[in-house]
């Protein structure tokens, strides 16, 4: 009875460690990881509350929001108090609705609002730098703005865009158009072949760089 006594303390000591290194994890946008630790907390402590907002946080920034506010509601029910979880809540239900909104407006390609609605969702979800989230949503603003013929604006979405996430193919797609759109191919080419060099085996980008060298020796001849 003695030992049984003991562990619990000691279990929850180990969930605290834990989960701090989630949170910094989540910080730094390394969602996969984060994902991994609170799921074992959560296998060891099922009624953890902690665990189950950093899981729903890592998840919405993995753009997962269906999964991720099941696992904050699930922390609500187990505490409706607990100020972190619904904090979390509210900021996350407010991104997740704005980013549908954008989604929705882009579909109907009404640009002006769809950038209104991705504004929203980044000012609201407070998301870190690096997280996929955020590269995820600059670059759908970073596409409004360029369909929008606001090209500087869209590269500058772009920039942040990659910063965030190197890899993010969409970010670098319009950050070409609008770089060949300013009278740029070579610049515009240049970011293709990065990431070409990125992924050489994929059609996509090599479909884009055969478009844009097409487009760009257009321009060159109308400026010769």
């Amino acid at each position: 009875t003695g030992v049984q006594t003991c562990a619990l303390p000691i279990l929850t000591q180990c969930a605290a460690v834990q989960l701090g290194c989630a949170r910094a994890e989540i910080a730094l946008g390394r969602c996969d990881g984060a994902m991994r630790t609170t799921a074992a907390v959560i296998r060891a402590e099922p009624g953890n509350v902690r665990a189950y907002a950093a899981r729903g946080h890592a998840l919405c920034l993995k753009l997962d929001f269906d999964q991720g506010m099941k696992h904050v509601r699930e922390g609500l029910r187990l505490d409706p108090d607990h100020a972190e979880c619904a904090s979390l809540f509210r900021r996350m239900k407010r991104a997740g609705a704005a980013l549908d909104r954008g989604r929705t407006a882009a579909g109907t390609r009404d640009f002006e609002a769809a950038a209104i609605a991705f504004t929203e969702s980044l000012d609201a979800a407070q998301a870190p730098t690096h997280s996929p989230f955020t590269a995820a949503v600059l670059a759908q603003r970073a596409n409004a703005r360029l369909r929008l013929k606001e090209y500087d604006a869209a590269l500058v979405d772009c920039a942040a865009a990659i910063a965030s996430q190197e890899d993010h193919k969409p970010a670098y797609f319009t950050q070409s158009t609008a770089l060949l759109h300013l009278g740029k191919p070579q610049e515009a080419a240049d970011s293709l072949k990065f990431l070409l060099e990125m992924d050489p085996g994929d059609e996509t980008v090599r479909r884009h760089r055969s478009e844009e060298r097409r487009v760009g020796k257009e321009c060159r001849s109308r400026w010769s």
